[in-house]
């Protein structure tokens, strides 16, 4: 009897020690199924980001690549008026040029023509005076 007693605590024993067994690899098994979860979840996530993201670039770069002609037809347009602007300038500037030697030009025969009626009012002064002098001495 007490060799059956013995082999009935061995056989508690015995179960007790698979029941534990089985528990810790339950809470492995568990622990490690969570975990892969977790990181199943994260690389599924980081996929789903990257897509998104991805997206986003490329409608982002079809928004600026559907930009590109206006800003090129826009620039075309600017330099156009750049250079009908510089063409204006430049024959302004051609029209001014011209008045200005026209007005210099001007200055110079009124000078010139002072200095002539000046000469003639002085040789007049001098004939005036010489009759008048010559009136008077006699």
């Amino acid at each position: 009897s007490k060799s059956l007693q013995r082999q009935g605590l061995d056989l508690d024993a015995i179960q007790t020690s698979k029941d534990r067994t089985a528990g810790a690899l339950e809470r492995v098994t568990r622990y490690w199924k969570t975990h892969l979860q977790n990181i199943l979840f994260k690389a599924w996530r980081n996929v789903i980001k990257d897509t998104v993201t991805e997206n986003r670039m490329q409608q982002r770069l079809k928004a600026l690549e559907d930009k590109v002609p206006r800003l090129e037809r826009e620039r075309d347009e600017a330099l156009k008026t750049v250079q009908a602007l510089q063409r204006s300038l430049e024959e302004r500037e051609g029209v001014l040029k011209a008045q200005i030697e026209s007005q210099i030009v001007n200055l110079i025969k009124e000078r010139e023509e002072k200095k002539v009626l000046k000469t003639q009012v002085s040789k007049l002064l001098d004939k005036m005076k010489a009759e008048e002098q010559a009136v008077l001495s006699r």
